[in-house]
């Protein structure tokens, strides 16, 4: 990660990250006009806010893993320079749609309001990641191969005067993958939460593997900082559902199979990734990568057998909130 808005507001990089705000705020607006759940104007209350406690939150987390960059706190608060964490916003924007809804007491939508943002938080992503084309951000190895020294495959990075893997365009692919996917099933994830759940299980998923390819990670130590937070999202979500299941079904076979397979492919994921600089770089890259696409199936297995027992999708039953 390096400069997000180097020579001013309006460089291009800028205007795809703001591109992709409005797209995580008019599109979910749009459609609730549809579906009339609530007033959509509530998206742009809680907007500004959002987009303020987000970028505050990407930028403190970023300085607080690359604290040895910056020389002073005029440089660690000059947002013009420097760079975000993802998951820093994330956490930041969430907060604020929180701490709106109780301060206005509209507690009973937060759901709603996250399961709206996150329909269209793939595309928003992938809209806002194609800016690193005009960056040097978000790039992957060394490309030496003249054929794929081009755009898609690589992107030019000025500081190494090399074409390097242009991994911004691929989690933007990704990305773009999910919301189709999510946009095909909508009425599979009716049910409150479900569009929550899926997009981050999908995206923690896609962002583990792909954060093991950069050179250009936000490290703590040896730790990919960003690679660890999309396993524990994983983990969490998995931990989740398999709880919830077991709290209605008591007891199932299948529960301890999957956990089981979870498990080993958490284990095999990690140890690739533990000896991706140490052995064949290829082949722990297909391991991290089958074992992070093993662990989003164990999660939809779960998803799964919850619909099947709950009489498939009720749209008003949430799966955060016991009614």
């Amino acid at each position: 990660m390096h400069t997000l808005l180097d020579a001013g507001l309006f460089t291009p990089h800028a205007l795809f990250i703001a591109l992709g705000i409005c797209v995580s705020v008019f599109l979910p607006a749009v459609q609730n006009v549809k579906r009339k759940k609530f007033h959509p104007e509530i998206f742009f209350y809680i907007a500004p806010f959002a987009v303020l406690s987000g970028v505050l939150f990407a930028r403190l987390m970023y300085v607080a893993f690359n604290h040895a960059l910056f020389l002073s706190i005029d440089e660690m608060l000059d947002l013009t320079s420097g760079g975000y964490c993802l998951y820093g916003g994330v956490f930041g924007a969430a907060l604020a749609v929180v701490l709106w809804c109780v301060f206005t007491y509209k507690t009973k939508y937060i759901t709603d309001i996250f399961d709206a943002v996150c329909l269209y938080a793939p595309l928003a992503i992938a809209v806002g990641r194609m800016g690193s084309a005009f960056t040097d951000d978000c790039y992957g190895t060394f490309i030496t191969n003249p054929t794929f020294c081009r755009f898609p495959f690589a992107a030019y990075v000025e500081v190494y005067e090399s074409w390097c893997l242009s991994i911004f365009f691929f989690e933007a692919l990704g990305c773009l993958a999910i919301w189709l996917f999510m946009m095909t099933n909508k009425k599979r994830l009716s049910q409150k939460g479900a569009n929550t759940l899926v997009f981050f299980s999908l995206y923690a998923g896609l962002h583990t593997f792909l954060e093991s390819l950069r050179t250009d990670s936000v490290y703590w130590g040896f730790v990919r900082i960003s690679q660890v937070i999309s396993a524990l999202i994983l983990i969490f979500i998995f931990v989740f559902m398999t709880v919830k299941l077991v709290k209605i079904t008591k007891y199932h076979h299948i529960y301890p199979i999957v956990s089981v397979v979870f498990l080993a492919a958490l284990i095999r994921g990690f140890t690739a990734e533990f000896f991706m600089g140490s052995s064949s770089y290829t082949a722990n890259c297909i391991w991290l990568m089958v074992s992070c696409a093993v662990m989003t199936l164990c999660i939809f297995v779960l998803f799964w057998i919850y619909q099947r027992v709950t009489g498939f999708i009720s749209p008003q039953k949430s799966l955060f909130v016991k009614k």
